[in-house]
């Protein structure tokens, strides 16, 4: 009896400085999904070119849920009074390295909140994607 061989390769993005000389910071991005609309809560997050016209890539930053204190509001304005809570980052596994992504989201119980999450929010950047390289760094 032969071992049955199975294969698959994990991939892996590496940003780098590359020979961007322009000194330009990153535009941060904020995306953010209200969970009292109706329909599916999507997010779709995406680059715009580049200041040298060029193609740029998602990269994500960070995600997280959050409940307003009066529940008056549907989205992240400052930190006062907002329990908010980080989220799995299926952004980060789904949007990294692409010039543009969907994501389907719901509204998870936030135990640290003791309340439904009332929105998501998911804060990106775009790199240049000449300073994306992607690597496979093994097959297993």
């Amino acid at each position: 009896m032969r071992p049955i061989e199975t294969s698959r390769c994990v991939f892996m993005l590496l940003w780098t400085a590359g020979d961007d000389t322009s000194n330009t910071p990153a535009v941060m991005y904020d995306a953010s999904q209200c969970f009292r609309v109706p329909g599916v809560p999507t997010f779709r997050l995406w680059c715009p070119p580049g200041p040298d016209g060029g193609p740029q890539l998602v990269r994500v930053i960070q995600a997280f849920y959050g409940v307003p204190p009066w529940n008056t509001t549907c989205g992240y304005r400052s930190s006062a009074g907002h329990c908010v809570q980080l989220a799995d980052l299926p952004a980060r596994v789904h949007c990294n390295g692409r010039y543009h992504c969907t994501i389907h989201v719901s509204n998870p119980y936030l135990m640290s909140c003791r309340a439904y999450a009332v929105y998501m929010q998911v804060n990106y950047t775009c790199v240049p994607s000449k300073h994306c390289y992607i690597l496979v760094v093994a097959n297993l």
